[in-house]
């Protein structure tokens, strides 16, 4: 949640958050956090942004799966 929160700033607001635990992770195991963009798109009048999102251990094993929905302010031209 945090890595989305983060990268959405104020501006932004997290809709819908899934995950699901693959592996433990372990205290002291450093935890990288990934996202990637897989959809954009506009319903309802707000600009929709659906994200995949992960937890890779040291090892680079994927040991947290999970997506998000944000809603972001559309860009002005």
């Amino acid at each position: 949640a945090e890595l989305i929160t983060n990268w959405i700033g104020g501006g932004g607001v997290l809709k819908k958050l899934t995950c699901r635990y693959l592996e433990m992770d372990f205290p002291g195991d450093p935890l990288t956090c990934k996202g990637k963009v897989i959809e954009k798109y506009n319903m309802g009048g707000e600009s929709l942004v659906a994200c995949k999102i992960w937890v890779e251990n040291s090892t680079g094993r994927q040991t947290t799966l999970g997506s998000a929905l944000v809603s972001l302010p559309s860009r002005k031209k």
